[in-house]
């Protein structure tokens, strides 16, 4: 038998960071590797939520809108690399307004952001995450790389440089996407290789799914409704007619 029932509305848009410094190997492989990998660990917890999924650089880009259907998105991460980018930078700001924007058009006042990333922040970036707090919506961070970095290269192999010719080491800093996630009213977690990175993650996600705020939608499920124990007494009256005399010995 069908049955209507409410659920709450989980909805949540995950921002990745496409920025050349992704290629960093201060992790074995290299950060984007890494990132890559978390990203399909974080999609198989997304049963029973509409996710979205933004890539970004200097843009931000929507790779999927909201959708329950992980797999989808899945299919995109393995094509998910700096080269894809028409213009290369990083501006988190960007990235956390068109996240707000996605959730706006898909008619969801609360919903979880989290951004995976190694990048450096400044004002604007905590504004937009303030932004965001403000539209009923959180955002989480997930970091990527080491406090220590390494040098990046180019293409070629070749070192590459600064204007004043120092070589670029793209670092981690954990206290600065801590600011960040205090002003989208989330957590910051440093990837780690176990699921404890993810389980941080996922107190913010249930404890949006528990709010009063909570959007709910109408859904349906079905229930079997179970008959099997009318027939037993079936049974045992054939049972007992079964033993008349000549029948069963």
């Amino acid at each position: 038998q069908e049955v209507p029932v409410f659920q709450a509305q989980q909805s949540e848009v995950i921002l990745f960071d496409l920025s050349r410094s992704m290629r960093a190997d201060d992790i074995s492989p290299d950060r984007l590797t890494r990132a890559r990998f978390k990203l399909l660990d974080l999609l198989e917890q997304s049963k029973g939520r509409n996710t979205g999924l933004i890539a970004f650089a200097e843009r931000p880009y929507v790779i999927s809108p909201l959708t329950d259907d992980a797999k989808t998105i899945a299919a995109f991460v393995p094509s998910l690399d700096p080269d894809i980018m028409p213009v290369q930078g990083s501006r988190l700001d960007l990235a956390i307004d068109k996240a707000v924007s996605l959730l706006m058009q898909a008619g969801v006042s609360r919903g979880h952001i989290i951004l995976i990333t190694d990048d450096a922040v400044n004002d604007a970036d905590r504004s937009a995450a303030s932004s965001a707090v403000s539209q009923g919506h959180r955002l989480s961070v997930l970091g990527i790389g080491t406090a220590a970095g390494s040098p990046l290269r180019d293409e070629s192999g070749q070192f590459l440089q600064e204007g004043n010719g120092a070589i670029v080491v793209p670092q981690l800093d954990m206290n600065a996407l801590e600011t960040l996630a205090a002003a989208g009213d989330g957590v910051a977690v440093k990837m780690t290789a176990d699921a404890s990175d993810l389980d941080r993650l996922n107190d913010v996600r249930q404890a949006i799914a528990i709010s009063s705020g909570a959007d709910e939608s109408l859904d349906s499920q079905i229930y079997w409704i179970e008959y099997a124990p009318w027939a037993v007494w079936l049974l045992v009256i054939a049972l007992l007619v079964s033993f008349r005399k000549g029948i069963v010995t």
